[in-house]
């Protein structure tokens, strides 16, 4: 299961103090909380991406992988925190299977370095 974020109190602190991952078409701030509740996502798509349409579908389909990342069957899981997934500008054409690969890559590297740290 996964929250939304809609507080800009919380987008603010995500810009301000986030951490920042990137990988192919997408960048992820994060800030982890340590407690147990679900991960919180939100998703930045600029204009620049393409049209409302497309714009819209890449949300629609971010969501989608975001889903099925979050799937407690899934190793490795997501930390719980709060998390601003930001496509970027060619992300629009992109296909599922590419978005999915990136987000899988991202949460990846977010695993290592909370076990690192």
């Amino acid at each position: 299961m996964i929250g939304r974020i809609r507080s800009g109190t919380t987008f603010e602190r995500l810009r301000r103090d986030g951490r920042v991952v990137r990988h192919g078409l997408l960048e992820v701030r994060y800030l982890l909380d340590g407690g147990g509740g679900p991960p919180r996502v939100a998703f930045a798509v600029s204009r620049g991406t393409g049209s409302a349409v497309v714009r819209n579908r890449l949300r629609r389909r971010l969501r989608a992988v975001m889903r099925e990342l979050s799937d407690p069957a899934r190793r490795p899981t997501f930390p719980s925190g709060d998390y601003l997934i930001r496509a970027r500008r060619n992300a629009g054409a992109a296909e599922f299977a590419r978005l999915h690969q990136d987000a899988a890559r991202l949460l990846a590297r977010i695993v290592e370095r909370v076990e690192r740290s």
